[in-house]
């Protein structure tokens, strides 16, 4: 089989949860199925550092259309066909398109679509998104594409379940391909960080629920009882303005920004606890990253955080309840991280 597999998840200008899923489930299925020809398909005038893949039998390819241009006639016209497109480049034709995130997308009738559902967040916490999202998510039309896919990958059964229940899709249609995690073996920390802290990794926008970590930090006093910092990594998204702003005029609260995946691994590794207090995930990859170096993790009791992680080794609070947060973060701080590791 030929195989075209779209690499557009992977142009964004910061790695994200959905270019690491997709990074993990490419390798896997590169390695375990050599039987197949593949060809990962990157697009853009300027296209930037792009991954390569070292695989005999996986090559790459980059046309170079206008990404809204391309994503407004595929869109509106539903054209070009991103098949043909691809075979004007390389030659022959390809029996599947994968795609590893929701996207404007046009095949070939004979070509058979696989396409991925992270989670369904913009079905049901609309307000956790701006107009433009909002509109964009219709624009994809993902029940249609459900519909029309011969497989749908998720990375939970939580997620499987909820497109069952959202689109009424057949559930044997449905495959769950969890992530594997990546270890970043080069982990630095930077030489600026306070000696303990409590970290939170994800990109600062509603869904993440940062507001309510920020005020249930305050409330338990970690920092001016036991000098336990909060520290908060990731790329700035939907409000994140006011959110900056709240953290810098909150004592013991220090904002990073988007780092390494070297520095990434370094803070997972030296914390004293990891907070991921998020509305909604289709499988919550920080999680699964604090745990696989045995940093504690506090983390919401909602959507697929409950089905994926042990009660034993992760703390499960409501992620609208300031008071339940406040409690993990002062027991963590006053538990040793041996008594809470792996």
């Amino acid at each position: 089989m030929r195989i075209l597999v779209d690499g557009r998840c992977f142009q964004t200008p910061h790695a994200t949860g959905v270019s690491a899923y997709a990074s993990s489930v490419l390798h896997r299925l590169f390695a375990e199925h050599t039987e197949h020809e593949y060809v990962v398909w990157y697009n853009g005038i300027q296209t930037g550092t792009l991954p390569q893949w070292e695989y005999p039998h996986v090559s790459t390819v980059v046309t170079h259309w206008p990404n809204k241009l391309l994503h407004a006639s595929l869109v509106v016209f539903r054209r070009p066909h991103i098949d043909r497109l691809v075979s004007r480049v390389v030659g022959g034709s390809f029996d599947r398109f994968l795609s590893l995130n929701l996207h404007a997308v046009s095949v070939s009738e004979s070509v058979e679509h696989v396409v991925t559902i992270h989670d369904l967040s913009f079905e049901h916490l609309p307000e956790c998104y701006t107009m433009w999202q909002q509109i964009r998510h219709a624009l994809l039309r993902p029940k249609q594409q459900c519909q029309r896919a011969v497989m749908i990958q998720t990375p939970s059964a939580y997620t499987k379940d909820d497109v069952v229940a959202t689109y009424g899709i057949v559930p044997d249609k449905i495959v769950v391909v969890p992530p594997t995690v990546l270890k970043c073996v080069d982990a630095v920390l930077p030489s600026d960080m306070p000696l303990s802290y409590v970290l939170c990794i994800g990109t600062v926008e509603p869904r993440k629920n940062i507001e309510t970590l920020i005020d249930a930090f305050v409330c338990s006093k970690i920092y001016e009882t036991h000098h336990i910092t909060l520290v908060v990594v990731g790329s700035e998204g939907w409000k994140s303005r006011r959110l900056r702003k709240q953290m810098e005029h909150t004592p013991g609260i220090v904002y990073r920004g988007y780092v390494s995946e070297a520095e990434k691994w370094g803070l997972y590794r030296h914390a004293k606890a990891c907070a991921y207090p998020s509305l909604y995930e289709g499988y919550g990859l920080p999680v699964a990253e604090a745990l696989s170096v045995g940093t504690p993790v506090i983390t919401s009791n909602r959507t697929s955080l409950l089905e994926l992680y042990d009660p034993q080794l992760v703390t499960f609070v409501n992620p609208d309840n300031v008071a339940e947060l406040t409690a993990a973060l002062q027991h963590a701080s006053t538990t040793t991280r041996e008594h809470l590791t792996v």
